[in-house]
């Protein structure tokens, strides 16, 4: 009985640690399509995760990491690098699903861009804050009655 459960252990972890699990994708340049009327590709790119060997993207933007010893289905930290870029949205690396349908893609931007994209998405912001609050104190100025301290002054003007 004891050797019969520990072949039928061993049956079940040897499938286990053999399983090999390829996670494709592809690195892209970020919005080139809308610039140039075609996908770029970013070639050498290096893409990491523990528990597969590091890999680089091809001229296609390709790349397959393999992963042996984990389940399909398991989520994935990947790590997505190219000197003088920057990946667009780091988080959608975080948790990366083995065994999925599609291949990942990945959107790298220079550091340059990305640093003006980000810049001009602070000053929208920042710009649509300021207006909401002074709409906000316009309106409180027009009320019949603003209390300051505890004594009531009528209207501004």
């Amino acid at each position: 009985m004891r050797t019969l459960l520990l072949a039928l252990l061993l049956v079940m972890v040897v499938p286990l640690r053999a399983q090999r699990i390829d996670l494709a994708g592809m690195v892209v340049v970020q919005n080139s399509a809308f610039g140039t009327g075609q996908r770029q590709f970013v070639q050498g790119a290096s893409v990491r995760s523990p528990g597969a060997k590091a890999v680089s993207s091809d001229a296609q933007g390709s790349f397959t990491l393999t992963f042996h010893g984990t389940a399909s289905g398991m989520p994935v930290r990947l790590s997505v690098e190219k000197p003088g870029s920057d990946v667009v949205d780091p988080s959608g690396l975080e948790r990366v699903m083995l065994g999925r349908a599609t291949p990942l893609t990945v959107a790298l931007c220079e550091l340059e861009k990305m640093e003006r994209t980000r810049l001009r998405f602070h000053g929208i912001a920042t710009e649509s804050i300021t207006n909401r609050f002074e709409e906000k104190l316009s309106a409180l100025r027009n009320t019949s009655v603003v209390r300051t301290g505890c004594s009531a002054v009528g209207p501004m003007g």
